[in-house]
């Protein structure tokens, strides 16, 4: 069997994992998320890594991804520089836009809310990057939603692993976690995930 064969069987269980894991998101009632929203937050808002950064992208979750708005409203509280995702359909890029109390946001072709300024920052400028995702494993490895848009954003560390970057964390429910994801060849594995049961951390990456 060819090399491009097995490639074409990776990116069918990947597309597989990714269909099965959206059911598992979507299914979950409203009671159970809103409950490990608050759960999670709490490790969250607790932990060294929140605490000490001072640049946070976020994202606005949709379709019971986890977290909520609130984590972006508490961090602006507590000072913090906050940045949400704009992404270009076209050459499927993404920037982050600085946000605050009085920033407008749109919906982009997604459905998911945007900010429309353009005060936008460099990745190397961010001390933590928050991730969505479907599924994730516990080397860190992770399936998003197949847009590919934080892989390639964050290609860069690839081709200098001593290049500075923001820690990369998921968020995600506990149902979330698969037994084992095969990366691709162009996914950027996290650096730790926090779900209602608390934090993990990944060491051991593919």
């Amino acid at each position: 069997m060819s090399i491009t064969s097995f490639d074409h069987i990776a990116q069918q269980d990947t597309a597989n994992l990714r269909s099965r894991a959206r059911r598992i998101r979507c299914d979950m009632p409203p009671v159970k998320v809103q409950r490990n929203y608050r759960l999670l937050a709490q490790y969250f808002w607790a932990s060294p890594i929140y605490q000490k950064s001072r640049c946070i992208a976020f994202y606005y979750p949709v379709n019971n991804e986890a977290g909520s708005i609130n984590l972006i409203n508490q961090a602006l509280r507590d000072g913090k520089k906050c940045f949400l995702p704009v992404i270009n359909r076209t050459d499927h890029s993404m920037k982050f836009i600085r946000v605050g109390a009085g920033t407008v946001l749109k919906k982009n072709g997604y459905g998911i809310p945007e900010p429309t300024g353009r005060c936008s920052t460099s990745l190397v400028q961010l001390d933590l990057l928050l991730i969505p995702l479907l599924g994730f494993d516990d080397h860190g490895s992770r399936i998003g939603m197949g847009g590919g848009y934080y892989d390639r954003a964050l290609e860069f560390t690839r081709r200098d692993q001593y290049y500075r970057r923001p820690r990369l964390i998921g968020l995600a429910h506990e149902n979330q976690k698969l037994t084992s994801i095969k990366p691709q060849a162009w996914d950027i594995p996290l650096d730790g995930v926090f779900t209602e049961s608390g934090f993990r951390t990944f060491t051991n990456k593919n």
